[in-house]
């Protein structure tokens, strides 16, 4: 096939290669909502420290505890209408079936409610910002909102179905457990004793990544017709790889610690609350400097491999 010989014809590829079942969804029928809100949520980050900064924290308490229950059961119910709309004749390797079949459009819908799922987690900044933690507003946190809205835009747009449930499905479990975690950590210091698992939500996040990446690849191996384009597979590894070093950087520097020297042994530094997102409250900050993954192993050396992962917050 030859290329297209214009600007316009290759946009007009791209419109019609839209599926016809969502392209007059809310927020799919034309990309400006979508850049509005992506605009907006740049603004936030980049003004919204300024504005908050001689103004006093509003209470938001109840307001939080109300959003993350709200955020659990959400997330719960996307992860049990992507394993119920899943395609049955192969859940691995399944084309994008265009049809009006109650199932198949069952999937788009939850695939669409993903989607615009990724723009109420903005609220998660918004908290950020009205309580002047700016800290937490890493470029990781930035980066992964704002590319979660946009990128899912495009799967809800070209590709609403097949093995999209996959990557559909994990990352609402994952936001189930997170925004749990959340919750419970919301509820004041007696919880929080008991809360020794957030750093393995982090850990969560890196396995998600690494199963999604093998289905990636899976789905383009050699004699394997899942009838995912190869752009779509492309774009996916592309994205999880970037995430996942953002990520793993981010677990290194928060929760192997550092060890610092008391008098003629070693102990290794607190950790901070590993929250990416965090809309919480839950905030424990880093006693030590960040390491790099060269220090980070000489520690370990140092330290018999057993000191590092030792989880004292």
């Amino acid at each position: 096939m030859a290329p297209p010989e214009s600007f316009s014809q290759l946009l007009d590829g791209l419109i019609q290669r839209r599926d016809p079942r969502t392209r007059d969804y809310l927020m799919q029928a034309s990309p400006v909502p979508l850049g509005i809100a992506l605009a907006a949520y740049l603004v936030l980050v980049g003004y919204g420290p300024r504005f908050m900064k001689n103004r006093p924290t509003p209470p938001l308490r109840l307001t939080m505890m109300l959003y993350n229950i709200g955020q659990v059961i959400l997330s719960g119910y996307m992860m049990w209408e992507f394993l119920a709309s899943r395609p049955r004749h192969s859940w691995a390797c399944a084309p994008v079936e265009v049809t009006p079949d109650p199932v198949s459009l069952r999937l788009v819908n939850a695939c669409w409610l993903f989607h615009v799922s990724k723009l109420v987690d903005f609220l998660d900044t918004v908290f950020l910002v009205l309580k002047k933690d700016n800290k937490r507003m890493t470029y990781l946190h930035v980066y992964h909102h704002g590319s979660m809205a946009s990128g899912w835009w495009i799967c809800t747009l070209y590709l609403p179905g097949g093995s999209c449930w996959i990557p559909g499905a994990l990352n609402s479990f994952v936001h189930c457990v997170m925004y749990s975690y959340y919750l419970l950590a919301s509820l004041g210091p007696r919880v929080r004793p008991y809360l020794w698992w957030k750093r393995y939500l982090t850990q969560l996040q890196l396995t998600q990544f690494a199963i999604i990446l093998f289905m990636a690849l899976l789905i383009q191996s050699p004699g394997m017709r899942c009838g995912m384009p190869p752009y779509s597979t492309a774009m996916t590894m592309s994205y999880l790889v970037v995430l996942t070093i953002l990520f793993a950087n981010f677990y290194i520097r928060s929760y192997v610690g550092v060890v610092s020297k008391s008098g003629s042994g070693h102990s290794p530094a607190s950790i901070s609350n590993g929250t990416v997102a965090s809309s919480s409250g839950v905030a424990t900050s880093l006693k030590k400097a960040p390491v790099n993954i060269f220090t980070w192993t000489r520690n370990v050396l140092l330290t018999y491999g057993v000191g590092c992962f030792t989880d004292q917050s």
